[in-house]
């Protein structure tokens, strides 16, 4: 995760989705000890003014204030690096790999803030340790924890799809079966992902064009 605040686990949390063209909102409530979708909806927006600005009075009309809120940002905002990891101390991990990074990116590295989390040892082939590098703009960062703070909410934790992907797939597949793994295909309009998973970690996770108009009557791409 990009972002994590500690705090005990919420009985109520608000999830949500930046998408290209709006922001999908989950809330779930408890009743009884046990939880439930209390609000599930899609706040259409050009761009991200008009977008926060349909999330603050969504919040508003239903009651949401001060709920705790996780957000996972759009695939268009960040990338994502599979990279050899270097042989140093796990203490100074997240700096060697900000520095492999200096020839594949474009911006200043101080511009950036680098996440990183491991692939499983045996995914690799010979003893080559691979790490995935999550990179995002510290200025959107900043715009999206400050359009979730004027929203009212209160932020819990940044993440990215592929990850939030991950927290499905440990839920889809019964512990007998853990260890055979999950693949996940997600389409949307002129793209997809798919992602592999076993036993709570991600293995692959491979984004691709096609062509696909994402509405109810288009048919799946082969």
């Amino acid at each position: 995760m990009l972002l994590r605040v500690k705090q005990a686990q919420p009985q109520s949390l608000v999830g949500l989705e930046i998408q290209t063209d709006g922001i999908a909102v989950a809330a779930r409530g408890t009743k009884d000890q046990m939880p439930f979708v209390s609000h599930l909806a899609f706040l259409p927006g050009a761009d991200d003014g008009q977008r926060f600005q349909q999330l603050r009075a969504y919040v508003q009309k239903n009651k949401l204030k001060n709920k705790p809120c996780n957000v996972v940002l759009p695939q268009g905002q960040y990338q994502l690096y599979l990279l050899e990891a270097p042989e140093v101390p796990a203490a100074e991990l997240a700096n060697a790999m900000k520095w492999r990074l200096k020839d594949l990116v474009s911006q200043p590295l101080d511009q950036l803030v680098i996440d990183i989390f491991h692939v499983p040892n045996d995914s690799a082939r010979g003893n080559r340790k691979m790490i995935y590098v999550v990179v995002v703009l510290k200025t959107y960062l900043q715009q999206v924890i400050d359009c979730i703070e004027e929203s009212g909410l209160k932020l819990k934790a940044i993440d990215i799809a592929e990850l939030a992907l991950r927290n499905i797939a440990i839920h889809l597949v019964e512990p007998q079966f853990d260890q055979r793994g999950v693949a996940i295909a997600r389409l949307a309009q002129n793209a997809g992902t798919v992602s592999i998973y076993r036993a709570g970690n991600m293995y692959l996770s491979r984004h691709f064009n096609l062509p696909y108009g994402g509405g109810l009557l288009d048919d799946l791409p082969v």
